[in-house]
């Protein structure tokens, strides 16, 4: 399995003052993304034939390339720089500027991709977010997205109990080529935010995942590596629909593999690369099942052998089939009952060791009323009780400190139930628990008073940071945004 590259960067200090133009920006690019979307459904959700060619197709999910040449991505140096956009500490400004500024000029191509995919909101932001390096290899071997390495340098906002599905950060990571062999692997530096939000216009909750390169000195291209930086600015929308059990898919990335590759190439590589959402179903079943495992015990005591089983077993417990000789018999691995193998199935989970990002795959028998229960499982819980046991935020680098109280709280919710026809263990926490709020997140428009930021005065100050700018809309400046400026990014509620 790939991450065996090992990290070329440090980890990310980053002054208070480009922490803050840091949300800004991801801030208006996810207000932009929410205008290209309502402009998508004012069209009636089509998509204009002439203007888009279809490049890949996955369940669903389709993905478009511009068609007309003169539409393609225009670099930033044909466009005037934009007006910095300054924090509160008006020492650094986030210039929308290109760090590819002074090479020849190149067509950019510009991808669509909408559909749907099976599954809640909650389960497709769980299987969405990674905020680390090992975690970002688990989620490739599961939706095989062409990752091959990746680190989280400096990690801004983590998931906190009440907000599990949050992330803002910087990341690093290598893509592979697998249809194109002789390509080089390009590597990107890239400002990443994931979350909810609620649309109280619209009455509708929204998931994002934005992408959006940006230039650090000192983390510039690996080129001793052989390993080609291209650049990178998309998000993906994700919007639960009241017409179909699934959630609606809705992203425009623009990107710029830089190097000698064909425009062909070039695009299949970035399509490839976008289209993991129609397995990220998959991987959040899988994670479900993972952390399941993970919660059980593992004392010889707690599993009875499997001789010791069969003998007091005289039937499947689930369909109460008769075993014999002659009989296929599987134990399964999460709540140890022996079963028929019909009341069974194997899963292929990914595990990784504590601090490494090797991944291996291996299959996991599981009977089918553990199955069922894990399907079933509220994802929110499963995701808040990874917070609250701190697997989310081990092997991240975290260049701020933001820690709410439900993530340092002690106590663990109780999390699993009785199955049906199933020996389950004891899995159960304390049963004092914190109340998960129902309520829906706020509109991104609104800043809730929880803080983002803690302060550090002392934080060594960096260069300021270049972000690759916007390729066919003139980005906007800091007075004609639409909403509050603050250096606060909106804390949803769920």
């Amino acid at each position: 399995m790939a991450g065996r590259l090992l990290s070329p960067y440090p980890p990310l200090v980053m002054a208070d003052s480009e922490r803050d133009g840091l949300e800004f920006l991801a801030h208006r690019l996810i207000h932009k993304a929410l205008e290209e979307y309502d402009a998508h459904r004012q069209n009636g959700s089509k998509v204009d034939a002439e203007s888009w060619k279809v490049v890949r197709k996955s369940d669903q999910l389709t993905m478009y390339k511009r068609a007309d040449s003169g539409a393609l991505y225009q670099p930033p140096e044909a466009r005037q720089p934009a007006t910095a956009i300054r924090s509160q500490a008006e020492s650094v400004s986030i210039i929308e500027n290109s760090i590819t500024q002074g090479r020849p000029r190149q067509k950019m191509p510009i991808l669509l991709q909408v559909g749907a995919i099976q599954g809640s909101l909650n389960e497709v932001m769980y299987g969405t977010i990674a905020v680390d390096g090992q975690a970002m290899m688990l989620k490739t071997a599961y939706t095989d997205d062409t990752l091959l390495d990746g680190e989280t340098l400096c990690q801004l906002r983590g998931p906190s109990a009440t907000h599990p599905f949050r992330f803002l950060g910087v990341k690093w990571i290598v893509k592979g080529t697998p249809h194109a062999p002789l390509v080089r692997p390009r590597d990107s530096v890239f400002l990443e935010a994931t979350g909810i939000l609620t649309r109280e216009d619209k009455n509708e909750r929204v998931g994002y995942h934005l992408m959006h390169s940006v230039s650090i000195p000192g983390y510039g291209p690996l080129e001793d590596r052989k390993i080609v930086r291209g650049q990178i600015s998309s998000c993906i929308l994700y919007t639960e629909s009241p017409d179909s059990p699934g959630v609606d898919v809705f992203m425009k990335a623009r990107f710029d593999p830089n190097g000698n590759v064909s425009e062909s190439v070039a695009t299949q590589s970035a399509a490839l690369a976008l289209m993991y959402g129609a397995k990220i179903g998959v991987c959040a079943q899988n994670k479900k099942l993972s952390w399941l495992l993970r919660s059980s015990p593992d004392s010889p005591v707690h599993r009875p052998s499997r001789s010791m089983s069969l003998t007091r077993q005289r039937s499947c417990p689930i369909c109460a089939k008769s075993f014999s000789m002659f009989s296929g018999t599987v134990e399964c691995e999460m709540c140890s009952t022996v079963v028929c193998s019909g009341c069974s199935a194997k899963k292929k989970l990914g595990f990784a060791r504590s601090g490494s990002k090797q991944v291996v795959l291996r299959p996991v028998a599981f009977c089918t009323s553990c199955l069922t229960h894990a399907r079933r499982l509220n994802v929110f819980d499963a995701a808040r009780q990874e917070v609250l046991a701190g697997f989310d935020e081990t092997n991240a680098s975290i260049c701020t400190t933001a820690v709410s109280k439900e993530s340092t709280s002690n106590v663990r919710p109780d999390l699993l139930g009785n199955v049906h026809n199933c020996r389950r263990r004891d899995l159960q926490g304390p049963k004092k628990a914190p109340a998960i709020s129902k309520s829906l997140p706020p509109d991104i428009t609104r800043h809730c008073s929880e803080s983002v930021l803690t302060k550090k005065d002392d934080q060594p100050r960096r260069p300021r940071v270049n972000t690759w700018g916007n390729g066919d809309v003139e980005s906007p400046t800091a007075t004609n945004v639409g909403f509050a400026l603050s250096a606060r990014w909106p804390s949803p509620r769920i």
